[in-house]
């Protein structure tokens, strides 16, 4: 089963290295079809445990298909495609873990945000009877630091386990 795998893996491969001809360097950012080819090699080894991953194999080839005039010409194709893109980037991330890049680091900092504001609120109630506002915005910012700096290290773990998108 996994050799058939790793033939239509290097079947796709080859479709997808020809319709990436003709695509700048910018537009290979801008639709991130570096993340779509990752996806599909995870694809491609979750298919033998996954029967969702098996399904997508003839939708991710009929997109590969029309990538160059998707990422070209904007209109039905082009929302086709970047339907595409984002159901196979959620059934990755739903399924089997992966997750966006810096994930934690923004979350942990948005939630440090009003955590920080709140302690800094609470010490100037307590110490100050409310009139150094600045304590407010000092916590707000240790708080988003401190945010910053536990979601970094939960994303790096996320790095090394190499679960990211």
């Amino acid at each position: 089963m996994e050799a058939k795998e790793s033939v239509w893996l290097n079947e796709t491969e080859d479709l997808f290295r020809e319709n990436l001809k003709g695509i700048s360097g910018k537009d290979v950012r801008f639709y991130r079809l570096e993340e779509f080819w990752r996806n599909i090699q995870r694809l491609d080894e979750f298919s033998a445990s996954c029967p969702v991953c098996r399904e997508m194999h003839a939708e991710i080839r009929e997109t590969i298909a029309g990538m160059n005039d998707a990422v070209k010409h904007p209109g039905k194709r082009r929302r086709k495609f970047d339907r595409a893109l984002s159901t196979l980037a959620s059934h990755m991330t739903e399924e089997h873990g992966f997750l966006p890049p810096y994930y934690y680091t923004y979350r942990w900092s948005a939630l440090g945000l009003p955590a920080g504001a709140l302690v800094g609120a609470l010490i100037d109630l307590a110490l100050f009877h409310g009139q150094k506002w600045g304590f407010i915005v000092g916590g707000t910012m240790i708080g988003m630091l401190i945010g910053y700096v536990l979601g970094g290290r939960k994303d790096n773990e996320m790095r090394a386990k190499k679960k990211l998108l």
